[in-house]
């Protein structure tokens, strides 16, 4: 499951555009799934999938190898320990921990590239419009994604299947 969805997950985020009007953010749908395991899985599950999904997002983007990665790894271990806090099946959790993970994340690679000798210098207004817009594409995008992760999760029998108001499923 973590290969499929990390693989679909981006397929999609290679083919939605960046938008314009944010500064050319893109929708975060790789973060997106890694967030979803460390709500859902270990803490093994959550390191397995912020490394697979940050090496594809570096591997589609013109970020240093390894950046990404760091950054999904640092975000899934801050939210890894909230698992047992949040309603998972809420489509508010899913957007508040991505959106905001969407900001910090996207902040923090930008810090990384100012610290390093590969980045050239963009207005601070860009950067800013990128790190809002990521993070609000992110919300938006969250509950779609982690709605199909959880589905799949069901077929897959790696989760119980829904059950009704009286209990029965």
């Amino acid at each position: 499951m973590l290969l499929f969805l990390t693989l679909a997950g981006g397929l999609l985020q290679s083919l939605l555009p960046g938008i314009p009007a944010m500064g050319m953010a893109k929708t975060p749908v790789l973060l997106c799934v890694s967030l979803y395991f460390a709500v859902e899985r270990s803490r093994e599950w959550t390191v397995a999938a912020a490394l697979a999904a940050g090496l594809l997002q570096d591997a589609l983007s013109l970020l240093p190898v390894g950046y990404s990665a760091f950054v999904f790894c640092l975000l899934g271990l801050a939210v890894h320990p909230l698992a047992g806090l949040v309603i998972k099946d809420s489509p508010g959790t899913a957007a508040m921990l991505c959106g905001v993970g969407a900001v910090v994340g996207t902040a923090l690679l930008y810090a990384m590239l100012t610290v390093g000798t590969d980045y050239v210098p963009a207005p601070w207004s860009w950067v800013l419009l990128k790190i809002g817009g990521t993070g609000l594409l992110g919300a938006v995008a969250a509950p779609a994604i982690w709605a199909f992760a959880r589905r799949l999760d069901r077929v897959l029998g790696n989760a119980p299947a829904d059950e009704t108001h009286d209990g029965k499923k």
